[in-house]
């Protein structure tokens, strides 16, 4: 890996599990759900893999995006599922306090041991998406997301769709879908925090089609691949 990067990986939506302490508010609710609303399958164990071939640190959380969802800023109306945003205000400031400002506050330090040793830091943030949404197909197979106003992340990432372009010709890769990677969310909020020449933000967005945990490792080897091209 080039001297001068060092690399972090997250997954936001890793984990459907509900705490006990809040079943009896989420399970009925999840229950009626689509998996994709409940978390990103597939995502732990890419996240999982790719973090072993960088040697980088991973943060994964831990609970289902129903209960918080820490790829949503606070204030944001969808940070919290229906039957979350319901509960008293003291409950809610809990779960940002328990759950997501942690959460945050591990890959900020990730990225400020970086900065300390004078790398830049390339933010690896990896979901996955369901294909049919609100009753359209979409036919997006990766996306790969970033910040086109930021000039060294827009090259980065054209960079890298590129060589996974061809690496993997059978998949429909494209960029800022199925999302605009200008959306709020946690490579969002890192970069209102640091410039352009010191923060990468990328988020992957797998479609739930692919068979994501049989096939986490031959993906994480080529995304690490493509990776290290891109910083060359």
């Amino acid at each position: 890996m080039s001297a001068s990067y060092r690399f972090i990986v997250t997954a936001e939506h890793a984990s459907p599990e509900i705490p006990a302490k809040h079943q009896s508010v989420l399970q009925e609710y999840a229950s009626a759900c689509e998996l994709h609303q409940v978390y990103d399958p597939g995502t732990k164990a890419i996240a999982e893999e790719l973090a072993r071939r960088l040697d980088c640190p991973l943060q994964l959380g831990n609970y289902t995006r129903l209960l918080i969802d820490l790829n949503r800023s606070i204030g944001n109306s969808s940070q919290f599922s229906p039957p979350v945003f319901g509960l008293c205000e003291t409950e809610k400031a809990k779960l940002i306090a328990e759950i997501f400002e942690p959460f945050r506050a591990a890959a900020l330090q990730s990225i400020e041991s970086a900065h300390h040793d004078g790398y830049t830091v390339v933010h690896l943030s990896i979901h996955s998406f369901t294909k049919t949404f609100k009753g359209l197909r979409r036919e997006v197979d990766l996306g790969i997301l970033y910040d086109d106003d930021r000039p060294a992340e827009k090259a980065f990432g054209k960079k890298l769709a590129t060589f996974l372009r061809m690496v993997l010709p059978e998949l429909n890769i494209r960029s800022n879908e199925p999302y605009l990677g200008k959306d709020d969310g946690h490579t969002t909020a890192l970069r209102r925090r640091y410039p352009n020449n010191n923060y990468i933000g990328i988020e992957f967005e797998f479609s739930q089609d692919l068979d994501l945990d049989l096939d986490a490792e031959s993906y994480a080897t080529i995304l690490a691949k493509a990776l290290k091209a891109a910083i060359r």
